[in-house]
């Protein structure tokens, strides 16, 4: 569930509006009856690349990426495809290697309207994320074959896809998509079987 909050819902101290940016995600444990996100991994691979000393990371596959994105912008202006991470803004972004069809991938990438593939931070800036590339890529019709096929099966014949190997006993099918409680000692959040995950 998505709801923008009116202007007036947060006020300061003398009880006058302000202006706060804010993303509030809400988790819950149990089954996720969700239909599965459409995926592209077949159509391109991501990596971060970070150059600040305390988040350095990236470094090792660069030359295996055909274009970098920056992760962070700001405006009405989204960024775009470049070549060089040298050119990428703020020392942090993405690393893009495209598997087949790269010339429509890349355009595709570079008419994608970034404000609406991104969230908006505190300090006004907007943050991409690797969940954004794909969802841009799979709105336009970027999909995983296999995705396609299970897609069309539930839409024609109603079957929900099942495991590959069938139990002995119907009774023991567990849903396939669930919430993975994670170990007590991490800070992680749950994470969503299936490939399905918020923007973050």
């Amino acid at each position: 569930r998505s709801e923008t909050l009116p202007q007036d819902c947060f006020v300061n101290a003398d009880g006058k509006p302000a202006k706060i940016n804010a993303l509030w995600q809400v988790w819950q444990r149990g089954v996720n009856n969700h239909c599965p996100a459409q995926t592209c991994n077949e159509w391109i691979d991501l990596f971060t690349v970070d150059m600040r000393k305390e988040r350095l990371c990236g470094q090792e596959r660069m030359r295996e990426a055909d274009w970098f994105l920056q992760r962070t912008f700001y405006g009405e202006e989204g960024p775009r495809l470049v070549r060089d991470f040298g050119e990428v803004r703020y020392v942090c972004g993405y690393g893009i290697v495209m598997h087949k069809r790269k010339r429509e991938l890349a355009a595709a990438l570079n008419n994608t309207d970034w404000r609406r593939y991104s969230n908006l931070a505190a300090h006004n800036c907007r943050h991409i994320s690797m969940y954004h590339i794909r969802r841009a890529l799979t709105d336009a019709g970027f999909v995983d074959s296999a995705m396609c096929k299970a897609s069309h099966l539930e839409i024609t014949t109603g079957q929900p896809r099942r495991p590959s190997t069938a139990p002995s006993d119907p009774s023991s099918i567990e849903p396939m998509l669930r919430v993975r409680n994670p170990p007590r000692t991490s800070r992680c959040p749950p994470v969503w079987w299936g490939g399905c995950r918020g923007p973050g």
